[in-house]
C-alpha cells in the first residue's frame, strides 16, 4: 500500500536489547519526478508486451485483405448462383439449368482455390497463435469449423455426391457459407474490439 509521498512500502525486523523483536515500518520516499517516471515505465512496458501478443495473431495487410477479397467473392458467387438457381428458372425447361450457372460456378470454382491457399496459411500463422494467446477462441473456433465443412461439402457435390445426396449436399454447402458470411465479419469484429479493450 502506497502512502503520499511513498513509493514502496516494506517491513524490517530490529533486535532490542532485551531479546524482543519488534518491527519498525518505513517508507522510502522518491521525488514525485522519478515516481512518475517509474509508473509511466511500468505501463509502457505493460502495453508492450500487451501490444507484442497481440503482433503474433495480427495478419500482414496483404494476407488480411486477399482473405477478405477471396471470401467476398465466394460469398458473392454462392448467393448470386442461389438466386439464378432458384430464382431464374428458365419456362418450360425446368431440369435444365440457367445459362449463367455454369459460369458463376466457375468463378467460384477459382475462388475457392484460392480460398484453399489463403485459409491453409492462417493456420499456422494466425489460428495456433491466437489459441495460444487465448485470444477469441469460440467465434474463432465456430470459423475453423464452418471453413472445415464447408470445404468437405464441396469436395463431396464433385466426388461423392449422386442423383439423390447431392441436392441434400447442395443444401448443406450453400448453407454453411451463408452462415461463414456473417460469422467471419462478427470474428474479425469481435477481435478487433478485445484487442482495444482494456486489461
Amino acid at each position: 500500500m502506497l502512502h503520499a509521498g511513498c513509493s514502496f512500502r516494506s517491513d524490517k525486523r530490529v533486535e532490542t536489547s532485551g531479546g524482543d523483536a519488534s518491527r519498525i515500518r518505513f517508507c522510502a520516499i522518491l521525488p514525485a519526478r522519478q515516481l512518475s517516471r517509474i509508473l509511466s515505465e511500468r505501463s509502457f512496458v505493460m502495453a508492450s508486451n500487451s501490444s507484442r501478443s497481440y503482433e503474433t495473431i495480427v495478419l500482414p495487410r496483404w494476407l488480411r485483405w486477399t482473405l477478405y477479397a477471396t471470401t467476398a467473392v465466394l460469398f458473392a458467387t454462392g448467393a448470386l448462383w442461389l438466386a439464378v438457381h432458384f430464382g431464374l428458372k428458365q419456362g418450360g425447361a425446368d431440369d435444365l439449368p440457367h445459362p449463367a450457372e455454369p459460369w458463376i460456378l466457375r468463378v467460384h470454382g477459382l475462388a475457392m482455390m484460392v480460398g484453399l491457399f489463403i485459409y491453409g496459411s492462417l493456420l499456422r500463422a494466425h489460428m495456433v497463435n491466437a489459441w495460444n494467446l487465448r485470444r477469441n477462441r469460440n467465434t474463432g473456433l465456430l470459423v475453423a469449423s464452418m471453413l472445415a465443412l464447408v470445404t468437405i461439402t464441396g469436395y463431396m457435390l464433385y466426388y461423392v455426391g449422386g442423383e439423390t445426396t447431392r441436392p441434400i449436399i447442395s443444401i448443406v454447402h450453400w448453407a454453411i457459407g451463408l452462415v461463414i458470411g456473417g460469422l467471419l465479419p462478427f470474428h474479425v469484429w469481435h477481435g478487433r474490439r478485445a484487442r482495444n479493450a482494456p486489461d
